[in-house]
């Protein structure tokens, strides 16, 4: 009775609101208090407009929906289109970022600030990981609005920088850049510098692998990395390396003389045994051993030798060839080296 002039009108206004029809019952169903209805469902199916930022922020639904008979168009730029230098500057280096209501609500579903986590995989994780929580602001490392990608990693750091360079002395091509950050720790992990495996020594593979947790286990003096120590790990074993080591040409025990005989880490084989003393990588005697204690039975003299261990059960064997043909045979390591100093059946010359 009082309303009806005025059907067009609400129409208009309830265009969009599910189950509207101008009915009396219909209009007691949503409006039992006789008060203006909100519609508050419009925040779990649109758009949060009762709580949030947007809360208080209206007083009609033409406020953003500017064509009352289609509900379906709507505007955030009411509001906004006076910061759109603003949001271009905070939106700069977003993918697809469009100063446009759909763009908007496309971001922003729930009209909260956007973190735009696409960052993580497309650059660098800012959600994940080292940088978690570091940062409020794009500007924290985008210093330049206008061109995010110019970046720096100094704000935050610069204050370590002689900490950085004391950890990254010996590091080939370290700089103090932003760029250099990037470019060695492109996921945020702290590096592991792998190419030291093949420049100087084996720390990721071998028998170094997972047995170091700084550069400082090894490289004791941070100021020189070309110093290094082998003996952290090793200096309790001295007494079993010396005697390792016995007759060894050369050795002692220092950590230049271990990289000297040990470069790639791999337990040193000693080749030059075949061309100081006896073949044993080669001819009769390769693949006849497995340590030096095969023959020598004393480590505490690598002068001393034997022969017999794999040859004594052949004892009767070679008194029968060498009896009564070798002048002065003897069934001893020191005449069979005496005799075959290479080790090769028909070495004598007697």
């Amino acid at each position: 009775v009082c309303h009806e002039h005025r059907q067009d009108e609400m129409n208009l206004k309830h265009s969009g609101i599910p189950g509207y029809a101008y009915l009396s019952g219909d209009c007691l169903l949503c409006h039992p208090n006789s008060q203006r209805g909100e519609f508050r469902e419009h925040d779990t199916q649109f758009f949060p407009i009762f709580v949030g930022a947007h809360a208080g922020s209206w007083d009609d639904c033409t406020t953003c929906h500017e064509n009352p008979s289609n509900r379906k168009e709507f505007t955030c730029l009411v509001c906004h289109e006076h910061r759109q230098s603003e949001m271009d500057a905070k939106h700069n280096g977003i993918a697809g970022y469009a100063y446009q209501s759909g763009d908007c609500l496309l971001c922003h579903p729930d009209s909260q600030k956007g973190e735009f986590r696409e960052h993580d995989n497309q650059f660098f994780p800012i959600f994940v990981g080292a940088h978690a929580g570091s940062w409020d602001e794009c500007t924290t490392c985008h210093e330049n609005p206008s061109n995010r990608k110019e970046f720096t990693c100094l704000v935050c750091h610069e204050h370590r920088q002689s900490e950085m360079d004391a950890k990254h002395n010996g590091i080939s091509g370290y700089v103090y850049q932003s760029g250099d950050c990037l470019l060695c720790h492109p996921n945020s992990e702290k590096g592991e510098f792998r190419e030291h495996d093949n420049q100087f020594f084996p720390i990721f593979v071998g028998a170094h692998a997972g047995s170091w947790d700084e550069c400082t286990t090894c490289h004791v003096n941070p100021s020189n990395r070309k110093e290094f120590t082998c003996l952290v790990c090793h200096e309790h074993r001295q007494s079993e390396m010396d005697l390792k080591h016995n007759g060894i040409t050369g050795y002692v025990y220092l950590s230049n003389d271990c990289l000297l005989c040990h470069p790639d880490s791999q337990k040193g084989e000693f080749r030059e045994h075949d061309n100081q003393f006896f073949p044993i990588f080669s001819g009769a005697h390769a693949g006849e051993w497995d340590t030096c204690t095969t023959c020598h039975k004393n480590p505490d003299n690598r002068k001393e030798f034997t022969c017999l261990v794999c040859h004594d059960h052949s004892q009767q064997r070679m008194d029968d060839k060498h009896l009564g043909e070798i002048l002065d045979y003897v069934y001893a390591s020191s005449a069979c080296f005496d005799c075959h100093p290479n080790g090769k059946a028909d070495d004598s010359t007697n």
